[in-house]
């Protein structure tokens, strides 16, 4: 079986998780919205509620189905990191099962890649390989990890400031009339709820980029090329990497170069900065 079906499967399954984590994003943006319009428009509020309680569900749902599909892909991206690095072939059931579970998820993947593989050989396959292939993840890990971080950082800001003009509107209501219900004071305990899994999942991001660069600290200084320093510390990542929250790689997919390119290009003791400017990193 090609080895191009089952990349094109685990980018299918990635690629769908993130038009989850999309529509996720979006929902809770859109009840950012909402709430501040309950801030203004008091006779709508209960509605407003409402349709903040269903845009919660469907980022919940969203967010659900995001892991789910990841925690699908993982594990045959990691096969498919050491099938390419080091030569480790995959088995053929196991191929075979993925075949047969996630065969639908190929066609999208195939449009995404557009056949290229995922790493660039820059050498026989081996530790030296390894290396390099990992390194140039780490990096784009710990680069989009960032974006992502403050991504969600802004729209935790956004529905904070939604909850204080909510808070604000509905003391205000509640010292107007003491004997009557704030419908804004209800409505923005569902923002609150809504804004905390923001803050855990922001910091989510902020330990994986920080495990994407412990291992570009670890394996660019000179370091043995020998299985025991680099295997034990790509495995660390990969955890980390699997255990982490969904990577948005949108444009980076959509302009890319291969996967280990960069060392045609590049010494290993250029900045991440530097090198992310030159890779068009969003």
């Amino acid at each position: 079986m090609a080895d191009n079906v089952i990349r094109s499967i685990s980018a299918g399954l990635f690629e769908r998780a993130k038009s989850f984590w999309v529509t996720a994003m979006f929902s809770k943006a859109a009840i950012a919205v909402m709430g501040l319009a309950a801030a203004y428009f008091h006779d709508a509020t209960t509605y407003l509620a409402m349709a903040i309680l269903a845009f919660e569900l469907i980022a919940s749902l969203a967010f659900y189905r995001a892991d789910q599909l990841k925690s699908e892909a993982e594990p045959i991206l990691v096969r498919l990191d050491y099938e390419e690095s080091m030569g480790w072939k995959i088995p053929e059931s196991s191929k075979l099962d993925w075949v047969a579970d996630f065969q639908e998820f190929e066609p999208l993947g195939a449009r995404v890649r557009n056949a290229q593989p995922y790493f660039a050989q820059t050498g026989p396959t081996g530790v030296a390989t390894l290396r390099k292939n990992i390194l140039e993840s780490a990096l784009y890990t710990r680069t989009i990890s960032k974006n992502a971080r403050t991504v969600v950082f802004v729209l935790f800001a956004l529905l904070l400031l939604t909850f204080l003009a909510l808070l604000i509107t509905g003391t205000f209501e509640l010292l107007a009339t003491p004997h009557e219900p704030a419908p804004a004071l209800i409505t923005d305990a569902l923002i609150a709820l809504v804004t905390i899994d923001l803050l855990p999942l922001a910091l989510r991001y902020g330990e994986l980029a920080d495990a994407a660069m412990k291992l570009r600290r670890h394996l660019n200084p000179v370091t043995a090329m020998t299985e025991s320093n680099i295997i034990p510390a790509v495995v660390e990542y990969q955890v980390s990497r699997a255990n982490g929250p969904l990577l948005p790689t949108f444009s980076f997919l959509a302009r890319r170069l291969p996967l280990a390119a960069i060392w045609s290009r590049y010494d290993t003791d250029e900045t991440d900065e530097n090198v992310s400017s030159n890779r068009g990193i969003v």
